[in-house]
Order: C-alpha cells, then sequence, then structure tokens
C-alpha cells in the first residue's frame, strides 16, 4: 500500500498523465476494496448473460471467463448490448459495493482535486 506522505505525483507522472488521460498507481487501493462491486456486476452480467443466451441473443453466456473478461466476450459476442452497458452505469449503481468505493478514503482523495 502506498503511504500518504507519498502519495505526490512526480512531474514524470504527471507528464504521463496529462498525455495518456489516466495514470495507474499499483498499491494505491488494496483490490479487496473492489471485491463488493465485483461481485455486484458478476451478478448483474451472469444474470444479463443467462437471459440473452436463452433468448438467443448470445451464442454463449460465458459462464467459466473469469470476471476481468466476461464482460468484454459478451460485448463481443452480440449484435447489441447497449441494454447491458446501461444496467453497468450511472444511476443503476446505487449499491453498497459503489458506495464502498466512492467513499474509500484513497478514492475520494484522488476525486477531490
Amino acid at each position: 500500500m502506498v503511504n500518504a506522505e507519498h502519495a505526490a505525483l512526480s512531474p514524470a507522472q504527471i507528464a504521463r498523465f496529462q498525455e495518456q488521460g489516466f495514470l495507474l498507481l499499483p498499491g494505491l487501493i488494496d483490490p479487496a476494496v473492489f471485491e463488493p462491486l465485483i461481485q455486484e456486476f458478476e451478478g448483474i452480467i451472469d444474470s444479463y448473460a443467462r437471459q440473452a443466451h436463452a433468448d438467443g441473443r448470445l451464442p454463449d453466456p460465458f459462464t467459466n471467463a473469469p470476471f476481468d473478461r466476461r464482460l468484454a466476450l459478451i460485448h463481443g459476442a452480440m449484435e447489441d448490448a447497449s441494454d447491458l452497458w446501461r444496467l453497468l452505469h450511472g444511476k443503476n449503481q446505487k449499491t453498497a459495493g459503489m458506495f464502498a468505493i466512492f467513499t474509500h478514503p484513497r478514492c475520494w482523495m484522488s476525486w477531490r482535486r
């Protein structure tokens, strides 16, 4: 985990952020913090994939694919998965997992600037 005293970005990191629009900071937030939100997303994605498969809109529900690949596989296999994106974005995610991310001290620290 990154110490708060070492949280300032270097000039190289700032430049990389300005060039690429994002910056990876390994260890800033413990991955376990994201687990409740990932579990919520897994449930939404699983229900959607099973229904889309039953409806004939998805040839394979990709039930054995890991979380970090399954959404991409589903999206790539469907002609139109815009309804899935709507389920996962914005106001639809007023959940305990999302609340935990928004209120985590390290997440809040990065968004308040």
